[in-house]
């Protein structure tokens, strides 16, 4: 099974205990917290060694990347880690640190980013900034229309679920409602809102803009037939008239075929800047028919839902979970959140931005460029 079939398991089982018979049970996202198990002397002592360390070794980078392999990417990103925004660079060190605490990122065009700020329990204000060539920010200035009222920590197992369209005049968050899968979309500009829902037992994750009124998401809207029928990337027409979900049009549903097999299940996508295609992070399952939970990018056609070349594997963990997926203005580097850390691919080879968190207050949230 992949990581996204097991969260959805857990946390359908966990609905079901909770819920009284007859009602269908809910689907309530559960946040991921990795245990650290560090007995309490050991992590005295290991505290002792890091603190005493700490001024001799770089701890919060990888590697650099081959610099020939970065020619045309972005120099600069937007990062969110324990709450706080920042500006950072192609090696992931900090350049800039953004005033205000943050839960999610997104930006349309590579320049204006936007911000989620949860100020108070399930209430989210949104910021706008521009950033510059030279890795500095404009400060936050707040997007008109009143607070969005939504669940406890709704970025913080999903910050992909908010992301602004191409000339960043829409947002869009889509989440899980008490009983409803909603997508609801701001204009930036004047703070209306258009909310689409439809009743649902399942999930909805994974926010992005095809184009200035296209939105796409991952949706699996019956829980009885997740595995069955595997991933579905809907596509709604923001500009269309109507509030119902159900009007989204099916991208593509079900595994993606990766070499021989046809078992991936998809975590998370983005669209390519030539408008035909997007790129999707999938994963393979871990089972006795060769499956070994490995992660791949895709290039997938945005009309017919099918891959149209080759796939670049990820050198994560097995089962590791891929929370975001970004693509540059060319097209050919991709900026990737893999289980709280920052990674990228380059013109297909793939390569860690930052070394593997030590506790959770050192996993990225969230991060765009």
């Amino acid at each position: 099974m992949t990581r996204t079939e097991d969260r959805l398991r857990e946390a359908f089982t966990d609905a079901a205990e909770t819920v009284t018979p007859p009602l269908t049970p809910l689907t309530v996202p559960i946040a991921r917290r990795r245990p650290w198990f560090i007995p309490l002397v050991a992590a005295a002592a290991l505290t002792l060694v890091l603190l005493g360390a700490a001024a001799l070794v770089d701890r919060g980078h990888a590697p650099e990347t081959d610099p020939a392999l970065l020619a045309g990417a972005p120099s600069y990103f937007v990062t969110i880690r324990d709450g706080k925004a920042q500006v950072e660079n192609h090696s992931g060190r900090a350049i800039t640190l953004i005033p205000g605490r943050y839960q999610a990122v997104a930006t349309g065009d590579h320049r204006t980013f936007f911000l989620a700020s949860e100020t108070s329990k399930g209430v989210y204000t949104f910021y706008r900034l521009v950033l510059s060539l030279d890795g500095t920010v404009t400060q936050p200035t707040r997007v008109p229309g009143a607070p969005l009222q939504l669940e406890e920590g709704a970025f913080e197992t999903e910050p992909q679920s908010f992301a602004a369209n191409p000339d960043g005049t829409k947002l869009a968050v889509v989440h899980l409602g008490d009983t409803n899968a909603e997508a609801i979309v701001i204009n930036t500009r004047t703070g209306a809102r258009h909310t689409w829902s439809a009743p649902t037992s399942g999930w909805i994750r994974m926010a992005a803009w095809a184009d200035d009124r296209s939105l796409a998401f991952l949706w699996w809207p019956d829980s009885q037939v997740v595995t069955d029928k595997g991933t579905e990337i809907a596509l709604l027409d923001t500009s269309a008239p109507g509030s119902d979900l159900r009007t989204a049009r099916t991208l593509r549903k079900g595994p993606l075929a990766i070499g021989r097999t046809n078992d991936s299940e998809t975590n998370a996508f983005t669209f390519n800047p030539d408008g035909r295609t997007l790129t999707a992070e999938v994963q393979r399952p871990i089972d006795s028919e060769g499956g070994d939970g490995s992660s791949y990018i895709a290039t997938v056609s945005k009309l017919t839902g099918r891959p149209t070349g080759g796939a670049a594997r990820l050198h994560a963990e097995p089962h590791s979970l891929c929370d975001v997926l970004e693509a540059d203005e060319s097209g050919e580097h991709f900026l990737l959140l893999i289980d709280g850390r920052l990674a990228r691919v380059d013109k297909g080879e793939f390569s860690w931005v930052t070394k593997a968190p030590r506790s959770e207050h050192d996993e990225y949230q969230d991060a765009a460029w």
